[in-house]
């Protein structure tokens, strides 16, 4: 992994902006039953079991990928109620995974000063609780000038 994250730091010099955009996928393992350590990925039920997995993936403007920044893959824990979800601390919520990719990125911003690195995800704002947070160098993106999930561009 040392190798393709010095390789991602490389191509991220050569630019003067590049977007760090994380988004969670559901990865569905229903099918295979006898397959251990997999949790609910729906609020719906408990019928559909996998995993998630958290990535960030730094690309330019236009959307050419560099590479890799940050990847997290874990089942989901017990929640319990939505009332006893809202009164945890962010560091023991699910959505601590934003912050996480958001952090994981502060080191690459004094390795390549000349490139503005701007952090983008769509669940920021349920992370840190409305604020909006600057790690370091690393500019977030409130998702609301995103156009919901994906990033607009006008052509």
């Amino acid at each position: 992994m040392q190798g393709h994250q010095h390789a991602t730091l490389e191509r991220l010099r050569a630019h003067r902006i590049v977007l760090a955009l994380q988004d969670t996928t559901s990865l569905n393992y229903s099918t295979h039953r006898a397959t251990q350590g997999l949790a609910p990925i729906s609020t719906r039920g408990h019928r559909t079991v996998g995993l998630l997995s958290h990535s960030t993936l730094a690309v330019t403007p236009t959307g050419q990928a560099l590479g890799l920044i940050h990847h997290r893959c874990q089942a989901r824990s017990e929640g319990g109620s939505a009332k006893e979800r809202h009164q945890k601390p962010v560091e023991q919520k699910e959505s601590v995974k934003w912050l996480q990719s958001l952090k994981a990125c502060q080191p690459l911003a004094p390795q390549c000063p000349q490139t503005l690195l701007l952090c983008a995800g769509a669940g920021e704002r349920s992370a840190n609780s409305g604020r909006n947070e600057v790690v370091s160098d690393i500019k977030p993106i409130p998702p609301r000038y995103l156009g919901g999930k994906g990033v607009r561009t006008d052509s």
